[in-house]
Parts: C-alpha cells; sequence; structure tokens
C-alpha cells in the first residue's frame, strides 16, 4: 500500500499528510455592504469560551496520536503518518493559543482523551486508523458547529483552515485502515459535534 506522508512543519500547515497540493484556507469574513457592519475581529467574550473548548480538542488529538506512537507506532512503518497527524493537531492548538493570549486554556480535555485512549492504544496501525477516522470526523463536525457560533474573524479563519485538512486526515486514515473502497469513511462521513455547555469555562465538554 502507498501511504503518502509529510514531514513536520514549523508553522500551521495548510495541507494534511494526503495532500497532493496547497489548500486554500477559507476566506475571512468581510463586511456587511447591505448594512455597513464588519465582524470583529478579535474573539468577543463568547468566542474566547468557544475557542477555548477546541484548542483542548486539538491538545486531546494530539495527546491521543502520541498514546499511538508510544504504543509501538513511533517505530513502525507508519510512524511518519501518526506523528504528522500528531503535529499538525499541536500546531492548530498553538495557533489558538496565539488568538487566545492569556485566555487559552493549557490543558487537553481529559474527558475525552480517557473515552477514546484505548482505541489509540495496543501498537496496532488498523485499529488506531480506524480510532482516528471517528476523532477526525467529530473534530471536524465539532470545527464546522463552532464556526455557526464565532463572531470574530480571526477565530473563524482559524477553525476554517484546521477543518479542511483535518478532513482529510480521515482520508488519509481511512486508506491506512483498509477502508479505501468506503466512500464514508474516505468522506469522514457520520461525525457528531462536541458540545460545551452553554455559558461553561473553556475547555469543558459534554457527551
Amino acid at each position: 500500500m502507498d501511504i503518502r506522508t509529510a514531514s513536520p512543519r514549523t508553522a500551521p500547515p495548510t495541507s494534511p499528510p494526503s495532500a497532493s497540493g496547497p489548500v486554500e484556507s477559507a476566506p475571512a469574513a468581510e463586511a456587511d455592504t447591505d448594512t455597513g457592519t464588519t465582524a470583529p475581529r478579535r474573539p468577543t467574550a463568547d468566542d474566547i469560551a468557544l475557542l477555548g473548548f477546541a484548542r483542548t480538542i486539538e491538545l486531546s488529538a494530539r495527546d491521543l496520536y502520541q498514546a499511538a506512537l508510544d504504543s509501538g507506532l513511533g517505530d513502525g512503518d507508519l510512524a511518519d503518518v501518526f506523528t504528522t497527524l500528531r503535529d499538525n493537531h499541536k500546531e492548530y492548538a498553538n495557533r489558538l493559543s496565539g488568538i487566545l493570549g492569556v485566555d487559552a486554556p493549557q490543558r487537553r480535555d481529559d474527558a475525552l482523551f480517557d473515552e477514546l485512549v484505548e482505541g489509540f492504544e495496543g501498537g496496532n496501525a488498523t485499529a488506531v486508523a480506524t480510532a482516528g477516522i471517528d476523532l477526525e470526523a467529530n473534530i471536524v463536525a465539532t470545527h464546522t458547529d463552532l464556526i455557526g457560533r464565532l463572531q470574530g474573524v480571526d477565530g473563524l479563519a482559524a477553525l476554517a483552515s484546521f477543518l479542511v485538512v483535518e478532513a482529510r486526515h480521515g482520508t488519509v486514515l481511512a486508506d491506512v485502515a483498509g477502508q479505501g473502497d468506503d466512500l464514508d469513511a474516505m468522506l469522514i462521513a457520520g461525525g457528531e459535534p462536541l458540545q460545551p455547555p452553554d455559558g461553561a469555562a473553556a475547555g469543558w465538554r459534554t457527551a
């Protein structure tokens, strides 16, 4: 099987491990020409909680792929694939930290990590890839949902650029898992957004 890889990046990546060309980020929101209003660039108070929640999810994904690498995949043929996935999520968390500044939560979502980590341990690449498909689908669904709630352009643009690449993560993982003929898996269909409780502190989640 031809597994496509990419080396880690030092800036937020514009393409996933399997990308054959650059991925354009979603355009920033523009002024409403009918009303004369303009979306704020910086996060609003509500945005801060939502983006903080998104950051804890990205940190959780980073740690889940690290758990896979620590369980033996770091020495296997697919080490570059799983390392790149880990590094992409790490870089997205860093980008959100840059947007949030001192308001950025410094911890992963432990409930999410604990719920999913068993699927990333054991050293079986197919099992990890299968778990990763669901993870990436849910992250894409979550970021899509959050985009509909955000007001600030900086946060909107960041999440839009992340989800384009994270959707392609799922395509790579479907190939690794031997699901290359499964259209739903290849298109990362069926994700469910994780929901932070209304008014809760950044970093919380519900089932």
